[in-house]
């Protein structure tokens, strides 16, 4: 296997897998349909933007936003009625020579774990194109997994069984 070093260039592409109860929805940002570790993911290629995380010795708490675009209006009634809050979501990074279109051999696992996390929140916004035709981006934002277990529920139980405890 190879360095890192050795090559003149080196794509990178995104994989998202999020769970919405217990159905798998996979997709990416590379440019056609590819399978990672038995799964397959459907190419948005522009259509998916991931926001930047850090890169940190000590796993920390981050927030990830995932864009999707493109969406038709046909199926925003599907993205309203899913329970996406709560979901978990898993982002793996590949590495690709981008004359060849093919995974790079590197020392470390390719793909990798990118990003684990929960979607905590979501937005819907609609776009009119020159035409007249309208279409959604469906806007998630997802807190990592060390996010999720610093979230402390405090508080004091007011009802009357715990009130006599």
């Amino acid at each position: 296997m190879a360095d890192l070093n050795t090559y003149n260039s080196v794509q990178e592409n995104f994989f998202v897998e999020i769970n919405v109860d217990g159905s798998y929805t996979r997709f990416s940002d590379y440019q056609k349909d590819y399978t990672v570790s038995g799964s397959n993911y459907n190419a948005l290629g522009s259509l998916l933007s991931i926001t930047n995380t850090k890169t940190e010795i000590r796993a920390s708490n981050q927030q990830l936003t995932i864009g999707i675009s493109g969406i038709p209006t046909a199926n925003l009634a599907m993205v309203q009625n899913a329970e996406i809050k709560g979901s978990p979501v898993t982002v793996h990074r590949a590495l690709f020579d981008p004359v060849s279109a093919e995974l790079l051999g590197t020392p470390e696992q390719n793909p990798t774990i990118k990003f684990k996390g929960m979607i905590t929140n979501y937005a819907v916004e609609e776009y009119w194109d020159d035409s007249g035709n309208s279409g959604f981006s469906l806007i998630l934002q997802v807190q990592s997994i060390i996010g999720q277990l610093l979230t402390k529920v405090a508080g004091r139980r007011t009802n009357p069984n715990d009130e006599k405890k």
